[in-house]
């Protein structure tokens, strides 16, 4: 159980692998390698990727230590490396965004999902969560944190929550056309994925007949 500090995901680390065609493709070595046995990223997990107005890269992603976890530290965290090529990666090591630990658990935050909002005018992060007493089955949301520069961050309400599962992983939104998608996966009864879509950001999001 990684939860109560046990192995999963031992050193994951990310890779580049690049292509003009999606036929050939070239490995370009890894981008972000885990940390040491005392680093918050001794496995570094899911993430994402955001561009700023200059074209430097962020990537947002997972920290991931079940050492420091059984010390009652928070066993996940949201870590940044920047880029400006793409290619090569620095991390940033003074930035660690934790859950504030009020409305969300502290140990459930992970898959940050970051995308310049139009409608904000301004970056939203989206992070798997679970609201603070809430059921094992229920507490289950999408934390909400804004940004205008991509480096100070600031905690809203959750984005979308349903009272149905123990988390929503991997949050994903998009825009197309006048629908705004957001995907997320769950793992409650079954691995699943799902979408729900809306006429805007803050929604409400609508499932339809076959929402997975």
């Amino acid at each position: 159980d990684c939860r109560a500090g046990g192995t999963f995901g031992e050193k994951t680390r990310w890779d580049v692998i690049e292509t003009a065609d999606l036929l050939h493709f070239t490995d370009r070595g890894t981008a972000i390698a885990p940390g040491d046995e005392a680093a918050h990223d001794r496995n570094a997990y899911t993430g994402s990727i955001v561009e700023d107005a200059s074209g430097r890269q962020y990537i947002f992603y997972t920290g991931h230590n079940p050492q420091i976890a059984q010390d009652g530290t928070p066993l996940q965290v949201i870590l940044r490396a920047t880029s400006a090529d793409g290619q090569s990666w620095t991390k940033d090591q003074q930035f660690v965004l934790r859950s504030d630990g009020q409305t969300y658990d502290v140990h459930d935050w992970r898959d940050p999902f970051v995308f310049w909002s139009e409608e904000e005018d301004r970056y939203v992060m989206l992070v798997t969560a679970r609201l603070r007493g809430k059921p094992a089955r229920e507490g289950g949301c999408l934390a909400t944190l804004y940004s205008d520069d991509l480096q100070n961050w600031t905690f809203g309400e959750p984005f979308f929550q349903t009272d149905q599962y123990v988390t929503l992983e991997c949050p994903d939104y998009f825009r197309w056309g006048e629908w705004h998608y957001l995907v997320y996966s769950t793992f409650s009864d079954r691995f699943v994925t799902h979408y729900r879509k809306s006429r805007s950001l803050r929604g409400p999001y609508l499932s339809g007949a076959t929402d997975t």
